[in-house]
């Protein structure tokens, strides 16, 4: 089968496309998947560089790729819940057989029924930015009406769905984005937008906020953020496991880390979340299997608004 490879950790070039990779075997409590297009994360080029990931801890060859939605093509002995020709959707695990592959064994407990109105490429892209940003939004913060919730980061996957939900959940909503993307924001619902190329956060005029969600993964920007929350206010970040959290005591605001938790019945709730026009997805570009090393690099760059999306056999 075709597969999107690597045999080392390196730039863009250490990617290479198969077509004779060996379908991977199932294992126990598995399903395996007949990819139909696969989800791009910051994790793909984290793990292709080495940024996420020893290698020595790896079995090479690698074959990327986590996100994914297919057809369900064979299911292992004692799986409950789904039976061969489901339309699925889930995260695989690069370590054992990533998903930017024709197949791939996916843990029953990391998937679920696709969403009804979503296309294959729209649920590839819909995992791990919807789960996170559901648990962030409805389970982390508890997000209610009248609340100031500032979005560090919106024009991306999962910003573009946190602030979808917060607005949803009735919440006053302040995004920040660089100026070729302010259009875009505005259009998810933001109640002001903050160009951050040209303008201080000082300026919002929602602040102190309650909460800050950061996508940014910096910790300059996740100190600012501190400064601008209400004491008693939470700041929660998906892109950094170790918020300054001797900051945070001084300033009197809650500092955390999102760490997703995989589970079919929360991607089954993002999945009826999606199918009630709560929130939408934003396809910025797809790209077919052979060109996944350019699909990765255009996430690692930031250049993109929503989410990028390999297509194996949409």
């Amino acid at each position: 089968m075709q597969a999107a490879q690597i045999n080392q950790q390196g730039d863009a070039s250490v990617i290479h496309i198969t077509s004779s990779a060996p379908r991977p075997p199932l294992g126990s409590g598995e399903v395996l998947v007949h990819i139909k297009a696969a989800g791009v994360n910051a994790a793909d080029w984290k793990i292709r560089s080495g940024k996420l990931q020893n290698p020595m801890s790896l079995d090479y060859p690698v074959t990327l790729g986590g996100d994914a939605a297919g057809i369900v093509a064979e299911i292992s002995e004692g799986v409950k819940g789904f039976t061969i020709g489901d339309e699925v959707f889930g995260q695989g695990d690069f370590r054992k057989y990533g998903t930017f592959a024709e197949y791939a064994p996916i843990s029953s407990d990391h998937l679920a029924l696709k969403p009804k109105t979503a296309s294959f490429i729209e649920a590839a892209a819909l995992p791990t930015v919807g789960l996170c940003a559901y648990q962030m939004v409805y389970q982390k913060l508890d997000i209610h009406k009248g609340q100031s919730v500032l979005v560090q980061g919106a024009s991306g996957g999962m910003g573009s769905v946190v602030v979808q939900l917060a607005k949803h959940l009735g919440a006053r909503v302040t995004s920040t984005a660089a100026t070729e993307d302010i259009v875009y924001v505005r259009t998810l619902g933001s109640d002001e937008v903050i160009d951050y190329t040209h303008e201080a956060l000082e300026t919002a005029t929602l602040a102190p906020f309650d909460f800050v969600i950061d996508m940014t993964g910096s910790a300059e920007v996740s100190e600012h953020s501190m400064r601008l929350l209400k004491r008693g206010g939470t700041y929660i970040s998906p892109a950094l496991l170790k918020p300054n959290e001797i900051l945070a005591k001084e300033l009197s605001v809650r500092a955390i880390p999102q760490l997703s938790n995989f589970t079919s019945e929360t991607l089954s709730t993002v999945a009826k979340l999606y199918d009630e026009g709560i929130f939408k997805l934003h396809i910025d570009r797809t790209f077919p299997l052979t060109e996944a090393a350019q699909a990765i690099n255009q996430v690692e760059t930031g250049k993109k608004q929503g989410k990028i999306v390999i297509t194996v056999d949409a």
